[in-house]
């Protein structure tokens, strides 16, 4: 996929998932969008794993419509450079109200080594470099209600 300036949606409008932890890859049988076009369901030759590189930047916007219940929300959006060994790259934290938060990521913000963490960057940061490969990772507790979730971002090369 080769997307330069065209709104991504790394997670579609999503209910909020149970309690726990869930992963959502980006090549889950529904429907993607990139810049407002639908790239088509699964197929053996479209695996719709979400590949990005040689990204500038990355504006991202998390949207979170609270409807009741649950206690925490917490989603990762994570990258890898080989599609298996998965880091945090943002972290979006919400509670129990309607919110958006926005943030960037910014390669080559740091060159000093970092720990890579799996679903425990700290509330609303971001770390690490992007790398290829994309997905967000939900943690959530409490169970929500008719709550729901979009995080979209912009890459630019």
């Amino acid at each position: 996929m080769n997307v330069n300036g065209e709104q991504v949606a790394f997670l579609p409008r999503t209910a909020v998932p149970a309690a726990g932890t869930t992963v959502f890859p980006l090549k889950q049988n529904a429907a993607m969008t990139v810049g407002g076009a639908d790239i088509g369901a699964v197929t053996p030759s479209n695996p719709r794993l979400l590949k990005l590189s040689g990204i500038r930047a990355l504006p991202l916007r998390a949207l979170f419509e609270y409807g009741a219940a649950g206690t925490t929300a917490k989603f990762f959006l994570q990258s890898s450079m080989d599609g298996s060994g998965w880091y945090d790259v943002a972290c979006f934290a919400f509670l129990l109200a309607n919110s958006t938060k926005v943030s960037n990521v910014l390669p080559g913000a740091s060159s000093n080594p970092a720990v890579a963490t799996d679903g425990t960057l700290a509330d609303d940061t971001v770390s690490g470099p992007p790398g290829v490969f994309w997905r967000v990772k939900a943690v959530v507790t409490g169970a929500y209600t008719t709550t729901f979730i979009t995080i979209t971002g912009v890459p630019t090369r």
